[in-house]
């Protein structure tokens, strides 16, 4: 399963364009969509288990925070894990 671009349009447009764990703009380097919670752990392809995270070029969250440094860890990512997450909300 993968996320609609109309899922990723709107946690792009929630996070501002900037990446949920570090905060650089996006626009600046490769991101991925992730699953906070794995579709094989019951998540699911929603916006609230979307966030997006910079890749390779840039801090890499993508892996530091996605996937705890290692590709073969499932963690579940919390808001308090992502203080970038809600960056483009009103009032942030």
């Amino acid at each position: 399963m993968s996320f609609s671009n109309s899922v990723i349009q709107r946690a792009w447009e929630r996070q501002g364009g900037r990446c949920a764990g570090c905060g650089i703009l996006l626009m600046l380097c490769k991101y991925a969509p992730h699953h906070r919670k794995a579709v094989k752990f019951g998540g699911s392809d929603t916006l609230g288990n979307c966030a997006l995270l910079c890749e390779d070029t840039c801090n890499d969250c993508h892996l530091e925070l996605g996937h705890n440094g290692d590709w073969h860890v499932n963690t579940v990512l919390y808001d308090e894990d992502l203080p970038f997450l809600y960056a483009g909300e009103e009032g942030l």
